[in-house]
């Protein structure tokens, strides 16, 4: 089905549906965020319809000034019945309904349409209907295409959430993925009110004293393996509760991985409670670090990955993974 095929079926689904679900994956970046607060607002403004938005977990404070990031639900086994009654299911920004948590039983439980919004390669093939492209820059750029298609209009709270979504998973437009027509989106959100000022500022000026400490704990934890091409940062759980953090407050510090001369490949290891480490993986471009995280049970994209684990001694985890990113360079 080509892809005005699939915006046209959409389009349809959603003028038959009363009970429309619109969610994203765990620990929520701001393309996840951005990208339902664009569609919810939308299906608002050009159907006047509702649409429950909820994820599994919290939002990071960085993404609550936009509007509507308050209507953002979070899963519990109340809205698991509403789930399940649902006429439609949008999932954004992810593939495998894993990534949901207990929340991905509900939504396969129930009959609903589904929706996949996604840019990430190797779908699960749980959707009805997948709107995937995985040369994208990010499921904001989805959800802009599909607004056009249909002659949506585009609202301040519209336009700033697909900037964040856009902004964020492009690196601030630094990504190999940013090309012309990436600006040109850019250019007709912030002529329908987007601020590109104050969403810079909300989701990258606004740390905390915490956030600040601990980021310089985590540059000096910071190792380099294989000759200088692989850098890893190491935060303990010790060193949360040192500077009084939360998880929440290391949103960004993995870049730093790579602004080491000569590093290729930086990996960012975080303790966490009850055992669980989130390995975030990075590559400047000329390695894929997709296939690394996969062997840690993770995924995502060919240069930026992550992954988690279970009740695995934090040392062990760290020397597999360089060794796993070692055979890169042979």
């Amino acid at each position: 089905m080509k892809f005005t095929e699939k915006v046209l079926t959409i389009s349809k689904k959603i003028e038959k549906s009363y009970n429309i679900i619109i969610t994203s994956h765990i620990s929520p970046d701001g393309d996840a965020i951005g990208s339902m607060l664009g569609l919810h607002y939308f299906i608002k403004k050009k159907f006047n319809k509702k649409s429950t938005m909820f994820i599994n977990g919290g939002i990071n404070n960085n993404l609550k000034f936009l509007e509507g990031s308050d209507d953002i639900l979070r899963y519990d086994d109340r809205l698991m019945e509403n789930i399940i009654a649902a006429d439609l299911i949008f999932v954004l920004d992810l593939n495998d309904l894993k990534r949901l948590k207990e929340a991905g039983d509900a939504v396969s439980m129930s009959n609903a349409y589904k929706i996949m919004i996604d840019h990430h390669i190797e779908p699960k093939g749980f959707a009805d209907l997948e709107l995937l492209d995985t040369n994208a820059t990010s499921t904001g750029e989805l959800v802009f295409k599909l607004i056009e298609s249909l002659n949506g209009k585009f609202d301040k709270r519209i336009s700033n959430a697909l900037y964040t979504a856009i902004m964020t998973d492009t690196g601030s437009f630094r990504f190999e993925r940013t090309t012309a027509f990436t600006h040109q989106m850019i250019a007709k959100l912030i002529d329908n009110g987007a601020e590109p000022v104050k969403c810079y500022d909300e989701i990258y000026n606004q740390k905390t004293v915490q956030a600040m400490k601990l980021l310089g704990t985590s540059l000096v934890n910071m190792d380099l393996f294989c000759e200088g091409r692989v850098s890893v940062m190491s935060l303990r759980k010790i060193d949360f509760d040192r500077a009084d953090a939360i998880e929440d407050d290391t949103e960004g510090f993995v870049a730093n991985t790579l602004s080491i001369k000569g590093v290729e490949v930086g990996v960012l290891i975080t303790e966490r409670e009850k055992g669980e480490l989130r390995i975030s993986f990075r590559s400047k471009g000329r390695y894929s670090v997709r296939e690394t995280a996969s062997k840690f049970g993770g995924g995502g994209h060919k240069f930026a990955a992550g992954a988690r684990t279970l009740n695995q001694e934090f040392e062990d985890v760290k020397n597999k993974i360089v060794s796993e990113l070692s055979n890169l360079f042979i």
